[in-house]
């Protein structure tokens, strides 16, 4: 178990709460162990400018995040009086704005679809945007299995259904738009790979692609002539040539899977006009999440998911420009 800084008082105060909320909370305090360490005090003992250095230093992504971590310094704050010896909640203090301010804008995680159709209609290359698009639409699997397994002989094209195949879990099927069918399609009869998305100054700046059913292809070397396929270190190599290409550091495949489920969640909430579990639920069965035992049941960990599937990230990816 991670170490705490004064744990024995932290244990204290998670104690009374039940073992799941003990480990949501356990984990704010994992996180402000090394501003304590610093400043050589308890968070008991913070003013409200060192409490927000603690929010900063956590490096959350999202503002529900910080926020969240805000409320347990609270509490943690309330609770400690016993041994701060004073009744001023030092956390109450802050204002929503300097929690905003919390969050580091240059780390831009997330992209909208319109900002992934630009990277699609710019990229040299149908291989590498293919993946991009499949993730997006929740096709993923066990070590990206499935977008790896992939084959011709899976795909419905009239119907734009998709037959899966994870490694671990086995198979489903999903139905994906008309831009992944045909973007699969085109990624399908590439013939010729060029490298670097078309910036390369080697000598030879193209390659052959290895011809095979499976969608997304190897370029054909002497090492690859016997493999049927790519793995997913492939896939992380492409996304990464495009990150440098179109200067997106935030472009990965765990961020682009997390994107589209944050589009699906905005779509949903267009429909229902609410992001509750239900909506999660749905999100997470598309995306294949795995569930986890909670209480001895297993279910999705709808708290995790709303680290980033929250009305913060759909109001700032697709709602500002329709207010």
């Amino acid at each position: 178990m991670a170490e705490l800084y004064n744990p024995e008082i932290k244990e204290e105060f998670l104690s009374q709460y039940p073992e799941n909320t003990r480990e949501t909370y356990r984990y704010v305090f994992i996180r402000s162990k090394a501003t304590e360490d610093i400043i050589g005090r308890d968070l008991y003992t913070f003013s409200a400018d060192e409490i927000i250095s603690t929010l900063k230093d956590a490096n959350h992504t999202t503002l529900n995040a910080i926020r969240h971590s805000w409320n347990i310094i609270k509490l943690y704050l309330d609770w400690a009086v016993r041994y701060s010896g004073s009744n001023i909640n030092q956390a109450k203090n802050i204002t929503m704005d300097e929690l905003r301010n919390c969050l580091d804008k240059s780390k831009k995680l997330y992209m909208t679809e319109e900002e992934l159709i630009e990277i699609e209609d710019k990229a040299a290359n149908a291989q590498d945007i293919v993946a991009l698009r499949l993730i997006f639409e929740g096709v993923g699997g066990s070590s990206l299995s499935e977008v790896c397994n992939l084959n011709y002989n899976d795909i419905d094209w009239n119907n734009n259904k998709l037959t899966l195949k994870d490694d671990k879990h086995g198979e489903r099927e999903i139905t994906v738009s008309d831009r992944c069918i045909k973007i699969i399609k085109s990624a399908y009869l590439q013939s010729t790979y060029y490298k670097n998305n078309g910036q390369s100054t080697a000598r030879n700046p193209e390659a052959e692609l290895q011809k095979s059913d499976y969608i997304l292809q190897n370029i054909q070397t002497n090492l690859t002539k016997n493999v049927n396929g790519v793995d997913r270190h492939t896939i992380y190599r492409r996304v990464t040539t495009l990150s440098e290409s179109f200067d997106l550091p935030y472009l990965t495949p765990k961020n682009v899977e997390k994107s589209g489920m944050i589009k699906m969640a905005y779509d949903l909430y267009k429909e229902s006009g609410k992001l509750d579990n239900e909506e999660l639920e749905k999100i997470a069965d598309r995306f294949s999440v795995r569930k986890v035992k909670i209480a001895g049941v297993y279910k999705y960990n709808y708290q995790t998911l709303r680290e980033f599937i929250n009305m913060e990230n759909i109001k700032e990816l697709y709602l500002n420009d329709e207010e």
